[in-house]
Order: C-alpha cells, then structure tokens, then sequence
C-alpha cells in the first residue's frame, strides 16, 4: 500500500514537473531573460517557476529578513520585471 502511494505521488510530482517544463515554456522563459550564459538546471527551474508563479514565487522563496533572502529577492524581482516587459511587449 505505501508503495503504490509513493509512486502516485512520484508520478504526480513528474507531471506536474513535466507541465511546468515545456519546451516551449524554457524558450520563452530563456528568450525574456536573455541569460548571458546558459543557465543550470537549478536556476532554470526557479525561472520557470518565477514565469508561472510571478510574486507568489518570489514571497514562498526569498526571506526579505535575511541577507541572502533579500539579495534573492532583489534579483527575482528584477528578473520578474524582465518578465512583465516581454509580456507586455508581446
């Protein structure tokens, strides 16, 4: 019984992963943010989640009351504006 619940949750999570990845979602995401680099899976994802959860990302993930929380959160929201423009631009 554990088993089966665990995969059903494994599977959920790859799914709801696979919606967020969308090929076509990541070139977007990269072409509004013209990274000077190609980015690490690690923050690719946090793009992607900032360009399908806007503010709700940057408020569950960057602590405006600590240092590195708020260096986080000055750069999502930077890259939060990059995202605003292209949209309203498009």
């Amino acid at each position: 019984m554990l088993v089966a619940l665990l995969d059903i949750i494994v599977r959920g999570v790859g799914a709801a992963l696979a919606s967020l990845l969308k090929a076509d979602t990541v070139t977007s995401v990269r072409r509004t943010l013209d990274h000077r680099y190609s980015p690490g899976p690690d923050r690719l994802l946090d793009d992607v989640l900032l360009w399908n959860y806007g503010e709700r990302h940057i408020e569950l993930t960057a602590d405006p009351s600590s240092e590195s929380g708020a260096s986080r959160r000055d750069s999502l929201l930077r890259r939060f504006r990059q995202i605003k423009t292209f949209r309203a631009r498009t």
